[in-house]
């Protein structure tokens, strides 16, 4: 129907990354527009060995990758709906901002595994268990993206697609760090292929197409009209998500200080419970102290009787 094929829901998917990406670069300055990073290589010695601010790092990461992927999904689904192909003017304007999407998100799932390698080193499996869930989550969405877009004609001339493996790295296993391979979105700027490109987006303008233009047009206004008033009410639906979104966000950062202070925690019980057992360890000591000083006493009175009889 008309809501399911405007651009409503892609254009606020759309801005929702670009003030995700906005937020992600003005929190953390070191990465550039790109998401290189200018004064370090790797990532893993970004802050040394300071594994809480690698731990709000790698939240940071995951949600600038899950607003990726979220717009990722409506793309394709408009796609379905519309019974556009890549080929086509609706099909490439809704995929073209795919290619932006395919480069930043190779990158961040590269720093967010990297990251995660760096925290194992620190923290227990369990306080990342949530951690390894939602890569777990974000890989398998990811794979799919990339094999569906590999799929598609548009993107052959223009990027060269990343292939990720069967199942995410075993963060529980330090030696599969050396067996990872970062993944590498190649995008293609040979001006030949640019160019083929190009003629594939030229519209045909003839009389002919022309007319058929001035046809539609008038239908169109009325199906545009209609359009905008369901569109009205998506917008206020999208308003009470985005409200939604941000409650999510506050309980799941929440949940991150909680996980922070369980291991805060464990260690106070665990050096309370060591306490413990060193002052048991003492009275027992003291206690066969008092126990052999007794017995001493009484074989010492026994002996004074004896002596005296």
């Amino acid at each position: 129907n008309g809501v399911q094929q405007n651009y409503s829901l892609l254009s606020y998917r759309y801005c929702n990354l670009i003030i995700a990406k906005l937020k992600f670069h003005e929190r953390n300055p070191i990465f550039t527009g790109n998401l290189t990073m200018n004064e370090y290589k790797d990532i893993r010695r970004l802050f040394n060995d300071n594994f809480n601010s690698y731990f709000q790092l790698c939240i940071e990461l995951f949600h600038y990758m899950e607003a990726i992927l979220n717009l990722v999904q409506v793309i394709f689904k408009s796609l379905d709906q519309s019974r556009s192909n890549s080929m086509t003017a609706a099909g490439q304007c809704r995929l073209n901002p795919l290619i932006v999407c395919i480069q930043d998100s190779s990158l961040l799932y590269d720093y967010i595994v990297k990251v995660l390698f760096k925290l194992h080193e620190g923290l227990s499996g369990d306080v990342l268990q949530d951690h390894r869930q939602r890569l777990i989550d974000q890989f398998q969405r990811l794979k799919c993206f990339y094999a569906q877009s590999s799929t598609l004609q548009y993107f052959s001339n223009l990027i060269k697609i990343p292939v990720l493996p069967e199942n995410p790295p075993n963060f529980n296993v330090k030696e599969d760090l050396k067996n990872y391979q970062t993944p590498v979105a190649i995008v293609n700027t040979s001006s030949s292929d640019s160019s083929q490109v190009m003629e594939d987006l030229l519209i045909d303008i003839s009389d002919d197409t022309k007319s058929t233009l001035r046809a539609t047009f008038s239908d169109n206004l009325l199906e545009n009209e209609t359009m905008y008033n369901r569109a009205q009410d998506i917008s206020d639906l999208e308003q009470t998500l985005l409200q939604y979104d941000t409650m999510l966000k506050q309980n799941r950062s929440e949940t991150d200080d909680l996980h922070r202070t369980i291991v805060i925690k464990d260690a106070e019980l665990i050096a309370e419970r060591d306490h413990r057992l060193q002052i048991e360890e003492q009275l027992h000591h003291q206690l066969n102290n008092q126990q052999s000083i007794e017995e001493i006493h009484a074989f010492d009175s026994t002996l004074k009787i004896f002596f005296f009889f």
